[in-house]
């Protein structure tokens, strides 16, 4: 699949790099050129945190991480395909610090959350998307307000147009968790080439509204269901769903 393979070769080399700002909430990507200094233990000085990023046949198999150069965790048995985005440090409002990893895969990938515990970064949690409809890519920790985090997201399915939106993960009860619907962050329009009916609700047969060949409706939502995903559309005021299994050729331009 040269789409999935061109979006998880974006998703391991895109970082997004936040300054380091004194304020309750932030977050910074680490890569190996980088030493960030945080006083996230509490300590009268602040702490240089880096990591080693080591691969084997361009694949990563550990992030090796340091705190004012001690070794601070080890980070591999969570990964998956050796694919993603570098790690992030992350401080919320309660003070707590997590580091957040990205790891890709082709068929499932994973939100990985570790935190800072007794001068070592042990894994607190992770999600896992995988998807019978397609797949889950994210390109890094692009906001932290608060005690929640939002993530550059992107939807895709076999031949459909790619949902972008953000997934919002709150801290919460000693671990983060992540909803099941999101709005899309880019309303985009599809064009139906034949007739297609948009059901009120995911799983529902009764009809929203319907599209006839040569008209529009608009991305507005996707929601993950299980495995399976749906993808909200609007039109005239009106919300209707398709499983993503069908925006493909079959149905739009």
């Amino acid at each position: 699949m040269k789409r999935l393979a061109s979006i998880l070769t974006a998703a391991m080399v895109i970082g997004l790099t936040m300054p380091h700002v004194q304020a309750s909430s932030a977050s910074q990507t680490l890569t190996r050129k980088n030493v960030e200094t945080w006083n996230f233990t509490g300590a009268s000085a602040s702490e240089k945190v880096k990591v080693i990023k080591k691969t084997k046949h361009k694949k990563v198999t550990s992030y090796k991480i340091y705190v004012n150069n001690k070794f601070a965790g080890n980070i591999n048995k969570a990964l998956v395909d050796g694919k993603g985005s570098e790690p992030t440090l992350i401080r919320l409002r309660n003070g707590k610090t997590f580091l957040y990893v990205y790891s890709a895969g082709t068929t499932k990938s994973r939100d990985l959350f570790y935190k800072f515990s007794g001068g070592k970064f042990k894994l607190l949690n992770y999600v896992t998307q995988d998807y019978d409809d397609g797949g889950d890519v994210n390109f890094g920790v692009t906001d932290v307000s608060g005690n929640a985090l939002a993530l550059s997201s992107i939807f895709y399915g076999y031949r459909t147009a790619e949902v972008y939106y953000d997934r919002i993960y709150k801290y919460k009860h000693g671990k983060f968790t992540t909803g099941h619907t999101f709005k899309a962050s880019a309303n985009k329009a599809l064009t139906a080439n034949r007739k297609i009916n948009f059901v009120v609700k995911p799983g529902r047969d009764d009809v929203a509204f319907a599209l006839k060949k040569g008209q529009s409706a608009t991305v507005t939502k996707i929601i993950f269901k299980g495995k399976k995903v749906y993808v909200g559309f609007k039109k005239n005021g009106k919300v209707g769903y398709l499983r993503n299994t069908s925006l493909s050729d079959k149905y739009f331009d």
